[in-house]
């Protein structure tokens, strides 16, 4: 019983099936082999080479000459939008629309995959970040949304979490879709005795 008197799980429901399944290979290795989708960034104007400026320290700090890692999306990818929240969540600028058709024609010329949406204190205001994809109709590409990734405050640190997850998630929803289509018509699994 619970602790709201009901009984858990429902009399009536069906057992949970689990896969076993290696799924920290299928989104971790595109990240180290720099093998992920071809990725966008949506982003507040101002704020586009926020992943190469990252926090400023040092990548290795036994080489001072040590390059940083490349970002995960390429500059020319990095569009800006026009729009500007403050930190307590109060829209200044609405997103403006022609900077998001201008955006959405690059998108398209670039057969872009997957698309990052971090907006400056999207994280207090979610409502800008969600209007700039449904105003963006994109065909077959997927969106990652900081607010919903990393609701948090840190600009760099949202931009790459966020980056991190569009650069990925295609490939994990393929690789999910394809172990989902193949999967024996029992598909509970056992753990694997080591």
């Amino acid at each position: 019983m619970s602790a709201a008197g009901r009984k858990w799980p429902p009399p009536d429901s069906t057992p949970p099936h689990r896969i076993r399944s290696p799924l920290n290979n299928a989104g971790d290795e595109p990240l180290i082999e720099r093998k992920g989708a071809r990725t966008a960034l949506l982003t507040t104007r101002g704020f586009r080479d926020i992943l190469e400026l990252a926090r400023e320290q040092l990548y290795d700090i036994y080489d001072l000459f040590a390059p940083p890692p490349e970002p995960l999306i390429d500059r020319p990818l990095r569009l800006e939008i026009n729009e500007r929240v403050d930190a307590n969540g109060t829209v200044l600028i609405t997103p403006d629309q022609q900077s998001i058709d201008a955006a959405v024609s690059t998108l398209r010329a670039a057969n872009v995959e997957s698309v990052a949406v971090v907006f400056l204190h999207a994280y207090q205001n979610r409502t800008m970040s969600a209007q700039s994809p449904r105003s963006a109709p994109l065909c077959r590409t997927s969106r990652s949304r900081s607010s919903d990734i990393a609701p948090i405050a840190g600009e760099y640190e949202r931009t790459s979490t966020t980056a991190a997850d569009a650069f990925t998630k295609p490939l994990v929803q393929r690789w999910l879709s394809a172990s989902w289509s193949s999967r024996s018509p029992n598909p509970v699994s056992r753990p694997r005795s080591t």
